[in-house]
């Protein structure tokens, strides 16, 4: 992260080359979003990069295929919340998102903010990528933060934090979760 950006600089520290936006895409995200602020960024491989960015109204999961990228600003994965936190499995197209009010359609589609860990499965490609919620706060009470993949893929460990009455999320302790909920 650079200067709000999601910047690959070379070892040398003396070429760097903007990924989130690419540079033919600043205006259009700068029309649609305002300011650029990226605060977190990770590589799943050279093309595909998940981020996540901070705007006014909070936080989004970004997901960015620099193959098929083109000048329009179009992201496969948008996913807003409160504080969101990703991780990519080892060796395996799975991104785990973890957050605090996560937006989240309900039965009828309508968005409801909870708490979330949701698994994104990109085995089949960007086209057919399949979302699984895995663990869920429906009165969005507690929250999973820092999210993170076992070395086995086998589980994902995260920061339970429960939310109080003013707002502020206070940690209660790390808790893991099977790969497929539960």
């Amino acid at each position: 992260i650079a200067q709000g950006l999601v910047t690959q600089v070379d070892k040398k520290g003396v070429h760097a080359r903007q990924l989130i936006p690419l540079p033919q895409q600043m205006e259009q995200v700068r029309e649609q979003v305002g300011q650029v602020a990226f605060r977190y960024a990770r590589r799943y491989n050279f093309d595909l990069i998940a981020a996540v960015q901070r705007t006014d109204e909070g936080e989004l999961a970004v997901l960015q295929d620099l193959q098929t990228a083109s000048q329009q600003f179009v992201l496969p994965l948008l996913l807003k919340g409160e504080r969101l936190d990703l991780d990519w499995a080892n060796r395996t197209p799975w991104l785990a998102v973890s957050g605090a009010s996560v937006e989240v359609p309900d039965e009828q589609g309508t968005p409801r903010l909870v708490g979330a860990i949701i698994r994104f499965d990109l085995s089949k490609g960007l086209k057919e990528m399949e979302a699984r919620p895995l663990w869920l706060s429906p009165d969005n009470s507690e929250s999973a933060l820092e999210g993170a993949w076992s070395p086995d893929n086998s589980r994902i460990a995260f920061v339970l934090a429960e939310r109080q009455p003013d707002g502020k999320l206070v940690r209660k302790g790390l808790y893991t979760i099977p790969n497929d909920g539960g």
